[in-house]
């Protein structure tokens, strides 16, 4: 069955590309990320997919965690693993090589790039705003 899209109403994210995250030198490389992105081509998929959506008019829209030196977002007594590697790590820190995204997947043409400082993409983004412009807002 054929799915029919309306491309001019419709974002495709790409999300948490960081280097920190999916780089064999990134500060998550003990979790095995990078070794999994690099095993099943993540970055190669990814970039087909963001090509086939650039060259179908489709809204391309980043997602990429960022913390404050010292991660003050993050409370230190959590129990969350994903924070607590984070902390120790002294990972995804603002400015840094840790948060750009991987070249592979880099945003083209002044594509935007919703910054997220914690685990959410919406809560304190404007993201929701950017979505309902570009999917929503021709439809009110």
């Amino acid at each position: 069955m054929a799915i029919t899209i309306d491309r001019e109403h419709t974002a495709l994210l790409a999300m948490d590309f960081e280097n920190d995250i999916i780089n064999e030198n990134g500060a998550f490389q003990a979790i095995g990320f990078a070794k999994m992105v690099q095993q099943t081509d993540v970055l190669g998929k990814t970039a087909r997919v963001l090509d086939a959506a650039r060259s179908a008019g489709v809204t391309v829209i980043y997602v990429a965690a960022h913390f404050r030196p010292g991660h003050p977002e993050i409370p230190s007594d959590t129990s969350a693993g994903l924070f607590q590697t984070i902390l120790q790590s002294n990972a995804l820190v603002d400015e840094t090589w840790g948060v750009e995204i991987d070249s592979a997947v880099a945003p083209k043409n002044g594509e935007v790039v919703v910054i997220k400082r914690g685990s959410s993409a919406f809560t304190g983004s404007d993201l929701a705003s950017l979505l309902n412009a570009v999917v929503l807002e021709p439809y009110c």
